[in-house]
């Protein structure tokens, strides 16, 4: 081949190989401009998503009747009289003193283990009540690593109705005489993956303690919600002095400590016979308290066959 026909070929050869660059190049910057022109497209569909999601929460929220609930827990959500009762019973036998029942334990709950030995340890022996509380506490220990830390039960329904209220919308807060490490670990066991630390409150002070309305007060302040929207549910007349003490209303269960009556001569007038009625008390603006009937009695049935 001659010089000139090489010179002519070597450059069409090159003409077209930009051009076939410069159409790849295109293609490229063709691909970039389509991916970001869809990556914006899922953004927006992904902030719509987001706000839809977020709009319809706060719709769900909108239309409770309380948003946030604090329920007391022994006698209310879970039962360890029987526990309790031989726990007792290991302490009473070392005093000599006459042994208690589990119905003796759920009758005398309210203020904290200390307060169920106060009524469980005869009144003519009290300047040997310290020493018998500290027995009670050191079986407490051995029967929590004998049984790994399984004391209580959970009453049947509560589980179901806790996690129900959260996928409503509900702030759902426990609120103990317990210590706070020993409640956890109940919680865990009975509720796991239901509550996490900030949502369980106790007293560090025991003039903290229930009926002292502060620790709400202070849930209430810290939360930022009128107090209209709170509900306190429990099983005893501490609970009903608790929410009257903080300004707020109140759910009575039957099932517990005291009876419909007792809880009425303490104040108490909404009143819940089942888990599913507390539900619907606390979600539905038109729910009000029940008359009395026989589900708060299967719910203690249900305990005491457990048990057996």
């Amino acid at each position: 081949m001659k010089p000139y026909k090489f010179q002519y070929a070597t450059m069409k050869t090159r003409i077209i190989l930009q051009r076939i660059y410069s159409m790849n190049k295109l293609k490229h910057l063709l691909s970039i401009f389509l991916i970001a022109l869809a990556s914006t497209g899922c953004n927006n569909n992904n902030q719509d998503y987001n706000k839809k999601t977020i709009a319809n929460q706060q719709k769900k929220t909108a239309e409770l009747r309380y948003k946030v609930a604090i329920f007391d827990l022994e006698g209310t959500l879970i039962d360890s009289s029987d526990a309790y009762a031989e726990i007792l019973n290991a302490a009473l036998k070392e005093f000599k003193a006459p042994l208690v029942t589990p119905e003796k334990i759920r009758l005398s709950t309210g203020n904290g283990l200390r307060g169920v030995c106060q009524k469980c340890f005869p009144d003519n022996r009290t300047n040997e009540f310290e020493d018998f509380y500290k027995s009670v506490k050191k079986h407490e220990d051995e029967y929590s690593k004998a049984h790994n830390n399984n004391v209580a039960k959970a009453y049947t329904g509560s589980v179901e109705m806790i996690k129900n209220l959260q996928s409503k919308g509900v702030d759902v807060y426990i609120l103990t005489n317990r210590d706070h490490d020993q409640t956890m670990q109940v919680l865990n066991k009975i509720f796991p993956n239901v509550f996490d630390d900030k949502h369980i409150i106790s007293p560090n002070d025991p003039k903290l303690k229930k009926p002292n309305p502060k620790l709400t007060l202070e849930l209430i302040e810290k939360l930022k919600t009128d107090k209209k929207y709170v509900v306190f549910v429990g099983d005893t007349d501490v609970d009903i002095k608790t929410a009257r003490g903080a300004g707020i209303d109140v759910i009575s269960v039957d099932w517990g400590a005291q009876t419909r009556e007792q809880l009425k001569n303490s104040g108490g007038n909404n009143f819940a016979d089942s888990f599913k009625h507390i539900e619907k008390m606390i979600v539905d603006m038109s729910e009000r308290s029940c008359p009395t009937s026989q589900d708060s009695q299967h719910i203690k049935t249900d305990i005491v066959k457990k048990a057996a």
